[in-house]
């Protein structure tokens, strides 16, 4: 049976209304949001020794009517494949990056962790491009969220890669246990 909140598209597949997500998030404004965003990645970036700084990964923009946030990524000779093109793992943690960066900044400052990640590959990236990755909330609950992101080669435009994954919010997890990891 389902709820009120659900519609079921010609497919016969249930989803969840986008409206309920935005209700969900009513009390971010534009600027908590991006704050939100920019935290996380201040965060990410203090690691130095870890892949979440080794990316690179700088704020484009953010907006929390749309539930989105973009970042780039520079691809450098170390995140290579043999072939001398972007390694798929290295996508598939730019897309993680971006999309939990977002997790982040809808969960207002909790920690997230990926539930799911799943990539399809369209087309190679080599190095000195510079990586655009959109996050998309699809839900986002108080505990689960869903999103999608592409990977954007900047200097062509065209979509090098996608993603969908799963994100579930740590309740008891804040931002305090960010702390620890500022530490090491």
């Amino acid at each position: 049976m389902m709820g009120s909140d659900a519609t079921k598209n010609a497919a016969g597949t249930v989803y969840m209304e986008n409206h309920q997500t935005k209700q969900n998030r009513l009390n971010l404004t534009k600027e908590s949001f991006e704050a939100l965003a920019l935290d996380s990645l201040r965060r990410r970036a203090l690691q130095k020794e870890r892949l979440n700084a080794l990316l690179k990964a700088e704020f484009v923009s953010s907006d929390a009517e749309e539930l989105t946030v973009t970042l780039r990524f520079p691809v450098e000779e170390w995140e290579l494949n043999p072939a001398g093109n972007l390694h798929g793992g290295m996508s598939a943690s730019m897309m993680d990056i971006a999309m939990g960066v977002l997790a982040h900044s809808l969960a207002e400052g909790r920690v997230c962790t990926t539930t799911s990640l799943s990539m399809q590959y369209l087309r190679p990236v080599p190095k000195g491009e510079f990586i655009i990755a959109e996050a998309k909330a699809e839900f986002a609950g108080r505990n689960m969220m869903n999103f999608t992101a592409k990977g954007i080669i900047e200097s062509s435009g065209k979509t090098a890669f996608t993603a969908q994954a799963g994100y579930f919010v740590l309740p008891t997890l804040t931002k305090d246990a960010w702390k620890v990891a500022e530490k090491e």
